[in-house]
């Protein structure tokens, strides 16, 4: 990607928007060895896939921004 990857690219998007806090919010995340967008609601992960939405149980937050 021209941005230097996803994370790079949100980065940018959410430029006004201080990352960090607790609680809900969007994030970027890896799952699997692969870079996602997601979103964190009542303490689960959501990340769209080709067919639909799951919800890992393992994933490592690469940055988030509460809502």
């Amino acid at each position: 990607m021209q941005s230097g990857g996803l994370l790079n690219l949100v980065r940018r998007q959410m430029a006004g928007i201080e990352p960090g806090g607790e609680g809900d919010g969007v994030c970027v995340v890896r799952v699997l060895g692969q870079t996602h967008g997601g979103i964190l609601s009542a303490g689960r992960l959501f990340v769209k896939r080709d067919l639909g939405a799951i919800s890992p149980a393992e994933f490592t937050i690469l940055e988030r921004w509460s809502l």
